[in-house]
């Protein structure tokens, strides 16, 4: 049974006469849309016309449409001329020239809960700058759609970068408009910061209560079940397996062509009893990124029940039995587009992880190791929530 919620863009655009004039910036992507689909570009620009003077677009640019990693170019917006400056391209951090006329920066990004996501660093270093400038930054509240869970390693400080740059675990169970409080608090940023909050959204919702739509925030996680599993899926990128890009299926498939018996490989997976999950063997042919026109063999993870689902389980089981029955053929990324570290260390947040698989540790130890981190980082947001888990 779905609850409708109120997002912040909503509550927003039905009080934009507070901003009395202002000139106003926008970072948004497709995603930013309101409850009845709606662009917020779009909706903002009838409310204010020329005082909306400025768009800024994170990864993937302002319609969510370049591929992972992939420079986006500034432009200028088709039906309105605004400029759009994109913060994932020469820059990640808006230049002084790009804030030259604007006196509040909106926010209306829809995260994904997951730490190397990269929305919420745009967001820090659109913080900074506007801190440094003396720029108001008002944040419109989205639901976080793998809801209120704690899962995954702090982030140790030597594999800080654009998959993360503060100390938080893989899944932190925030929404982006919590974050921006915490990081702006805690971390030394002190930009002048207003949270729009939703009304009606409880923390342990699940994207089905809210009454939303779904809306594609980048190329890849296309369905909800894509967003379910990215957390441990999208550690799949450290290796050189394929996570599903470039497929109908993204971060729901596992491949390769050096892959020769999926059925096995679904039966060992299946012998572990993963709660929520099922492995199915499949055979599929990406269309881009690793392996691209190539077959691969591998399986896909069907979720068969979404609150028992650990996806950082799933993520690094699926490599140990890679691993255990291809040893010669798995191998991970030495190298990062975000660093000189192994990739998979950056999105792990540490080197411990990958030195433990190869040494044999089952995943489900290594991922008990995680409680005590889970359980600081609990206490440590706690002054920072703006919802409760239950109905009010």
């Amino acid at each position: 049974m779905s609850i409708p919620i109120t997002l912040g863009v909503d509550r927003f655009l039905e009080s934009i006469a507070s901003l009395s004039g202002e000139r106003i910036a926008l970072l948004t992507h497709a995603a930013g849309v309101t409850r009845k689909l709606v662009p917020t570009t779009v909706a903002l620009y009838r409310l204010v016309g020329d005082k909306l003077v400025a768009l800024f677009a994170p990864e993937h640019g302002i319609e969510s449409a370049a591929p992972d990693a992939s420079p986006v170019p500034s432009a200028s917006h088709p039906q309105f001329g605004i400029p759009i400056y994109s913060l994932y391209g020469e820059t990640r951090r808006p230049n002084r020239a790009m804030l030259s006329s604007v006196e509040t920066i909106v926010v209306d990004l829809q995260d994904v809960g997951a730490r190397f996501y990269t929305y919420v660093w745009t967001l820090v270093f659109v913080l900074e700058a506007a801190a440094e400038s003396g720029i108001r930054v008002v944040v419109l509240d989205r639901p976080n759609p793998l809801g209120d869970k704690i899962r995954g390693p702090v982030l140790q400080s030597e594999f800080a970068s654009f998959l993360g740059r503060f100390p938080i675990p893989i899944q932190h169970g925030m929404s982006i408009g919590e974050l921006a409080n915490m990081f702006n608090s805690l971390f030394g940023i002190n930009a002048t910061l207003e949270i729009v909050l939703m009304h009606g959204w409880r923390r342990t919702m699940s994207w089905e209560e809210t009454g939303l739509s779904w809306v594609s925030p980048s190329p890849a996680l296309n369905c909800l079940d894509a967003v379910r599993l990215y957390p441990g899926l999208c550690l799949i990128e450290g290796t050189n397996l394929s996570e599903g890009r470039g497929t109908a299926l993204p971060f729901q498939v596992v491949g390769a062509p050096w892959i020769h018996d999926e059925i096995r490989l679904a039966e060992h997976l299946n012998a572990s009893s993963l709660p929520g999950v099922c492995f199915r063997p499949t055979a599929f042919i990406p269309c881009e990124g690793k392996w691209a026109g190539q077959v691969c063999r591998g399986v896909q993870i069907h979720i068969t029940n979404q609150k028992q689902l650990d996806a950082l389980l799933v993520g690094l089981t699926l490599i140990a039995s890679v691993q255990q029955l291809y040893p010669n053929q798995f191998a991970w990324l030495t190298t990062s587009p975000e660093g000189n570290k192994p990739h998979f260390d950056l999105l792990i947040g540490n080197a411990d992880v990958r030195a433990m698989l190869e040494a044999g540790i089952p995943a489900k130890t290594i991922c008990e190791a995680w409680y005590a981190d889970e359980e600081k980082f609990a206490n440590t947001r706690e002054a920072f929530l703006l919802y409760t888990p239950f109905a009010s």
